[in-house]
């Protein structure tokens, strides 16, 4: 099923950083739902290294008074 491999390529691609699939085996509501699902894991990507970062910071921040 071209549909099927098309997906299976387009979340590897997703899990890898980019999320380039082939568009013309899937049906407009499978390419919004696509778009969509994509923006999500961007955006989460996006907040989960922001929070990252944030606590990093907290601990730089925080560790050398509690070593005191």
């Amino acid at each position: 099923m071209p549909g099927e491999a098309n997906a299976k390529q387009a979340i590897k691609n997703s899990s890898s950083g980019s999320a380039n699939f082939e568009e013309t085996s899937f049906s407009e509501q499978s390419k919004r739902d696509l778009r969509e699902l994509f923006t999500m894991i961007a955006r989460l990507k996006a907040e989960n290294n922001a929070l990252r970062a944030t606590a990093r910071l907290e601990s730089i921040t925080k560790g050398p008074k509690e070593q005191v």
